[in-house]
């Protein structure tokens, strides 16, 4: 989808070359700034990547920096596209009551549509207020109805107005149908509350396993891991990716590169993160049903499950120092 189909989708009145000229300066000045992170604090990014090579990291950082950055404004544009989704689904059925009640009391279609705007729903009265001037001579109400599917991507709206097109050829009272389509949407919106009530169990158990439950294992397989033998280690299949154990790196210590407990927290960082990003996208679709709609989760997940290891790490270490096993 063009980057101008979304941005009328979201209902920025910005052209696409200012959005994303300002996406892009605010890109550049913070991943400019943050790359010079390995210089602030060398202490912590010696242990991972020498001092020499410090340049290119910054390059490295810089470019995934602005990556990111410009991977969430963009899926920002999908956030506000969904809200303004629901906004649609929840306040078309009063509209078209309005529309409807207007119809009946006597008036013209086109009168009844513009009367019946009120602020409360938004983003249709937005919407329709910026293309009533196009009200003006013979279009009808399909078409003026019609016209707001360029600005709001709802498929309710558009069946909605597929089916008042279609009703209206065949020569059938506005009104009540205004007032039948109504009924139905209400009676859709009432389904799909009681939906997302069904679903709301799985969807805590799924945000609890991945903000404490996950964290909490991993953290305690660290400090497992750490300090136990190689033998230990193989059958988890991370002798090679975490390196030395922890008996061999007292045996014979290493001058550069990341511990055996920094490459443990790469490891399961990593591990965290993915199924952070995938819960969140499970969640869009149990919540919501669309995946795009569990990328606005994505990001809380990752920072929020990435931060309960480390927490819940430190507590599993003073536990254990405590009681004196490690």
């Amino acid at each position: 989808m063009g980057l101008k189909r979304l941005l009328d989708y979201a209902g920025e009145d910005v052209a696409p070359e200012e959005w994303l000229g300002a996406n892009l300066i605010i890109a550049f000045v913070t991943s400019f700034t943050l790359a010079f992170m390995p210089y602030f604090i060398p202490s912590f990014f010696v242990q991972y990547v020498p001092e020499q090579y410090f340049p290119y990291l910054s390059v490295a950082i810089f470019v995934a920096l602005a990556l990111v950055f410009m991977v969430i404004a963009y899926f920002s544009l999908y956030n506000l596209i969904e809200a303004r989704r629901r906004k649609v689904q929840k306040v078309l059925p009063d509209f078209l009551s309005a529309v409807s009640m207007n119809i009946n009391a006597g008036m013209e279609p086109l009168s009844a549509l513009y009367v019946s705007l009120r602020p409360d729903f938004d983003p249709i009265t937005s919407e329709m207020q910026k293309i009533r001037s196009l009200a003006l001579g013979h279009k009808s109400i399909v078409d003026q109805l019609s016209l707001l599917k360029q600005n709001i991507q709802s498929p309710q709206l558009s069946t909605t107005i597929a089916v008042i097109e279609r009703a209206t050829r065949s020569g059938g009272d506005l009104g009540k149908l205004l007032d039948s389509v109504a009924a139905d949407l209400r009676e859709t919106n009432k389904l799909q509350k009681e939906l997302e009530t069904a679903t709301r169990g799985y969807v805590y158990f799924i945000s609890f396993l991945i903000l404490f439950g996950v964290p909490l294992l991993l953290s305690v397989a660290s400090m497992f891991i750490k300090f136990t033998s190689g033998a230990a280690i193989s059958p988890f299949g991370f002798t090679a990716v975490l390196g030395p154990t922890f008996e061999t790196a007292q045996a014979s210590p290493q001058p550069q590169g990341p511990s055996v407990a920094d490459r443990i927290d790469i490891v399961f960082g990593s591990l965290l993160f993915f199924s952070a990003v995938s819960a969140a996208l499970m969640l869009g679709v149990l919540w919501r049903g669309q995946i795009v709609s569990g990328v606005r989760y994505a990001p809380i997940f990752v920072i929020v499950s990435l931060a309960m290891y480390f927490v819940m790490k430190g507590a599993v270490n003073g536990i254990m120092s405590s009681l004196g096993i490690f």
